[in-house]
């Protein structure tokens, strides 16, 4: 994540790793907890935080990860949705 330093090496402020605009405070944007991005507002709402079901068996806190849509697509190429022999059998 990009990051700019102060001269005076004091108060780090982070810029948005789409469009790159300043990042004041954690109000101002949102960060993924899978990848580490940082969005500011307006990437956010393009780039939202998803909760994602990535397993199905397991205790519950293993069951569901949150995610960016970035993530999100990257995980889905790893990860098909399976097709049901009910539609399989079908063709649909």
């Amino acid at each position: 994540m990009p990051v700019i330093v102060n001269e005076d090496e004091t108060d780090a402020q982070y810029m948005c790793d789409i469009c790159g605009v300043e990042i004041q405070d954690q109000t101002e944007g949102t960060c993924c907890p899978t990848c580490g991005r940082i969005f500011c507002l307006d990437c956010s709402a393009d780039h939202p935080i998803t909760k994602v079901r990535v397993r199905e068996d397991g205790p519950d806190y293993k069951k569901d990860e949150y995610m960016c849509d970035l993530c999100y697509r990257e995980w889905r190429k790893k990860h098909p949705p399976q097709v049901k022999l009910d539609d399989f059998v079908s063709g649909r």
